[in-house]
């Protein structure tokens, strides 16, 4: 049996090419590898950085829900002042209405002052009825 140079050729071109063609896939498959690899670190970076970003977040959110906090304490406790401070004045000017009342009560009316005498009302003038000098 004779086997002719072409046939020869053929015949390792056919056995080859499934090695030629197993070397190709290998290397596609390879680079497919990598290149998921290289996504995956990709992704992963910024997977941090998003977790980073996040905390930086979280923690400046808790920052000002302290000073928020803080703050509505302090308002609460101006609030209180201001409360005692208006009773106070409400307290005092209760006082003091008594005591113009009082006064008012304790004073003789103009009506009974002129009743009462015929002496002048003011030592410095001559005058026999009761007047209010002004005092400067």
């Amino acid at each position: 049996m004779k086997i002719h140079l072409f046939s020869k050729l053929f015949l390792c071109a056919a056995l080859l090419a499934p090695a030629a063609f197993a070397q190709e896939t290998v290397e596609s498959v390879r680079r497919q590898i990598k290149a998921v690899e290289a996504e995956t670190a990709r992704e992963k970076s910024l997977h941090d950085t998003e977790k980073k970003r996040h905390a930086e977040f979280v923690e400046v959110g808790r920052k000002k829900v302290q000073a928020l906090a803080t703050q509505n304490k302090t308002l609460k406790a101006e609030i209180d002042s201001l409360k005692a401070e208006l009773s106070h004045l409400a307290d005092v000017r209760q006082k003091t209405a008594g005591t113009v009342r009082w006064s008012r009560a304790a004073r003789p009316s103009t009506a009974r002052l002129s009743q009462r005498s015929s002496t002048p009302w003011c030592r410095c003038s001559n005058r026999t009825s009761p007047t209010v000098t002004k005092r400067r």
